[in-house]
């Protein structure tokens, strides 16, 4: 894909649950979470993947409802 995230960020929340927006450059599906911490979301295929400050309330509050 070759554009801004901010542009599909809202279809792509509409159109699944799962998918979540955990940094600037990065979107996951949260269904391949393995494991995640205060500055990190390791996938279920090992990639380490960070989640900054201004995403972390939103990913906290979707974690929690999904669980």
């Amino acid at each position: 894909f070759r554009g801004q995230l901010d542009q599909v960020q809202e279809s792509i929340e509409k159109s699944s649950e799962y998918f979540i927006r955990v940094s600037k450059s990065h979107y996951i599906n949260m269904k391949y979470i393995k494991s995640f911490s205060a500055k990190e979301i390791t996938m279920a295929n090992g990639e380490a993947i960070p989640i900054t400050r201004k995403y972390m309330e939103d990913f906290r509050k979707r974690s929690v409802d999904l669980c």
